[in-house]
């Protein structure tokens, strides 16, 4: 099993229409997808080529899990997104080595693609979505 790339990485800001602008003016990146996820995050993408993005996301409520990352954190990284393969073998790797694979994520999400978490516990307090890329 081998991790075959960063897919996206998620940012948590506090308002995301202040942060659209700051990423769109300053950095000079272009403006994507907006949508709302399952718990009302609201996300922007900000296409990076080759299928990967930046994503902000601003929480609907402080009990969310970019909320809460606010909370305890503040705005930054939320969550890196990495390409695999096969993610059944990817998910039999991690859990042989002990790694917490939390199965059910779809509240912290936005992608349509399966993917599992594994969790900030066994990943040095980093949130990682692997996201299947089959070739």
């Amino acid at each position: 099993m081998s991790i075959e790339g960063i897919d996206h990485i998620v940012i948590a800001v506090r308002n995301i229409d202040e942060a659209i602008v700051n990423y769109r003016d300053t950095l000079g990146l272009t403006v994507g997808d907006s949508e709302v996820g399952a718990n009302g995050t609201r996300a922007t993408k900000f296409d990076l080529g080759d299928g990967r993005f930046l994503e902000l996301a601003e929480p609907s409520a402080p009990d969310t899990p970019v909320g809460q990352t606010l909370e305890r954190r503040g705005g930054g990284v939320h969550l890196v997104a990495l390409r695999v393969a096969n993610l059944q073998a990817a998910i039999e790797d991690y859990k042989s080595k002990g790694v917490q694979v939390i199965i059910d994520g779809a509240e912290i999400t936005t992608s349509t693609k399966p993917q599992v978490f594994l969790h900030p516990r066994s990943t040095n307090g980093l949130l990682i979505e692997l996201i299947e890329h089959p070739e």
